[in-house]
């Protein structure tokens, strides 16, 4: 599913913001104190920031961190870089290797370096840790327009919901569609990265893609024969024939 390191950690930060974006606007959306409520998120964003990078071995993990990724490092080589830097500490693993604490992602002040050493010494935490960290600053540049008074929602004012009702273990009929549509010019004029649109739209719609559904789209196509068609573009073409039919014949008979 992924390229690379660089490519995975991109898209699991689009992934988790995506999620948090998606709460901060259900709060908002019932929010009776507008400026209340976008007062406590700005807070809490600070406050997850300064929580994660306060202490000074992790202010200087998250430095190292952010001058190597805005240069364009690949993520390997930054991950490489800070585990050579940060977690090569054998005495210091050695002493807390037996230890059934938990590791902290949140920085306590106890054992402040022997956090750091033992997350910078194991390839997922500190990919994890980073993809918490890089979601935070992303956030924090994205709040004055998620929480500007223009977003505010309207008073009274009603969205009516839509949800995707298919074969709902059929995710591949969905992805078949978007993709049509996208190719075909009806979404952003065929530009703009397709899987972004199809997560967007599925999150729009309440469609639980697999995180396969790439290589799921891609089995099915290569497994058909060259004339095949998904059936969803023939039902969806049927059910619009049937549609237009009983319109004309209802008009026929008020006549």
């Amino acid at each position: 599913m992924y390229n690379n390191l660089t490519d995975k950690f991109e898209k699991l930060v689009q992934r988790y913001r995506s999620t948090i974006e998606k709460h901060l606007k259900e709060r908002l959306s019932v929010a009776k104190d507008w400026e209340f409520v976008t007062g406590e998120i700005t807070r809490e964003a600070n406050l997850m920031e300064m929580m994660l990078s306060s202490p000074k071995k992790a202010e200087e993990l998250t430095k190292d961190f952010l001058s190597q990724y805005k240069s364009g490092t690949s993520m390997e080589n930054i991950v490489a870089d800070l585990r050579n830097r940060y977690g090569m500490n054998e005495e210091l693993l050695h002493r807390i290797s037996d230890s059934s604490k938990p590791l902290q992602v949140i920085w306590g002040e106890e054992d402040e370096q022997g956090n750091v050493t033992r997350l910078a010494s194991d390839e997922k935490q500190i990919l994890k840790f980073l993809v918490k960290f890089m979601t935070v600053q992303q956030l924090k540049q994205r709040l004055p327009d998620l929480l500007s008074a223009e977003q505010a929602p309207i008073q009274n004012e009603y969205i009516y919901p839509v949800q995707w009702t298919a074969n709902r273990d059929n995710k591949t009929e969905f992805v078949q569609l978007i993709y049509a549509l996208h190719e075909a010019g009806y979404l952003n004029n065929g530009t703009g990265e397709i899987t972004k649109i199809v997560e967007s739209l599925a999150d729009t719609l309440n469609v639980s893609l697999s995180k396969n559904w790439q290589s799921n789209l891609s089995a099915s196509i290569h497994k058909s024969n060259s004339d095949y068609q998904p059936p969803i573009f023939g039902k969806i073409a049927t059910a619009y024939t049937v549609y237009a039919d009983r319109l004309i014949t209802a008009k026929k008979n008020n006549k």
